[in-house]
């Protein structure tokens, strides 16, 4: 199964839904697509699994992006946010874009999360790229060869196209393989997901999020400096290098 987090635009002021509690959410998810879609290396190093270190020419070129946006093209509270801070400010108008799953669909259309009227698209990130990762890992135990082959099967049924239709259905999951045939109907009631799934199929860039490749302590650090570096209290030299220090630690 797969995850595709896009960015999501409404016809409203120049400001994007950014947030830096918690784990840094939407703000690392355009973090990472910049990284992803930058060069090849970039992109290599989005699927790299706990990289040792952070400190290489992608990384500062997005982080000083970054750097620039949560000083001044995010809202005035972002710095320390959760995601249901930046989730409602897209709601309810007061920002553009913001960097999220298809997940989020289903409160577009909640009168009691979005304001009437919300003109909302998806779109890939620039330059064509789109986050996409095994949303559900699995692992066999079984004892015994009839009981190993039972359970290879079972794995098939769950990953077969039928059960990522399901998957979809069900919780917005976007199909690994662009081999699955969306019914008119479905498309009808969920407009945005089937464009998210018509657009995963022509991504130049794919790559994984921070969550993914990072370890938890990583990211915390990330989260803990985001606020010092949108304020010019730590440089972008530094929140790399604070960050390949808490690869270190947590290896």
């Amino acid at each position: 199964m797969s995850s595709s987090d896009e960015c999501a635009a409404v016809s409203i002021p120049n400001t994007s839904s950014m947030m830096t509690g918690e784990n840094c959410w939407t703000t690392n998810l355009l973090l990472a697509s910049m990284i992803g879609t930058l060069s090849d290396s970039g992109n290599s190093f989005m699927r790299t699994m706990y990289p040792e270190s952070y400190e290489t020419p992608e990384l500062r070129t997005a982080m000083g992006m970054i750097q620039t946006i949560l000083a001044q093209y995010t809202t005035n509270d972002a710095l320390g946010a959760g995601l249901d801070v930046a989730a409602n400010h897209f709601l309810q108008g007061n920002a553009s874009i913001i960097c999220n799953g298809p997940y989020m669909t289903g409160d577009f259309r909640n009168p009691e999360k979005a304001i009437p009227g919300l003109d909302i698209g998806t779109a890939m990130y620039p330059d064509d790229g789109m986050i996409a990762q095994f949303e559900i890992g699995y692992m066999i135990c079984a004892e015994g060869a009839e009981k190993q082959d039972a359970a290879f099967e079972f794995l098939k049924y769950k990953t077969n196209a039928n059960a990522q239709k399901i998957m979809l259905d069900e919780s917005y999951v976007i199909p690994l393989t662009g081999n699955i045939e969306l019914s008119a109907e479905y498309v009808n009631r969920n407009p945005l997901v089937a464009e998210v799934v018509a657009l995963s199929v022509r991504a130049a860039y794919t790559y994984y999020t921070f969550d993914r490749i990072a370890s938890y302590g990583v990211v915390d650090e990330m989260s803990r400096n985001y606020p010092l570096l949108a304020m010019g209290e730590m440089s972008v030299d530094d929140m790399l290098k604070s960050m390949t220090d808490a690869a270190a630690r947590n290896r």
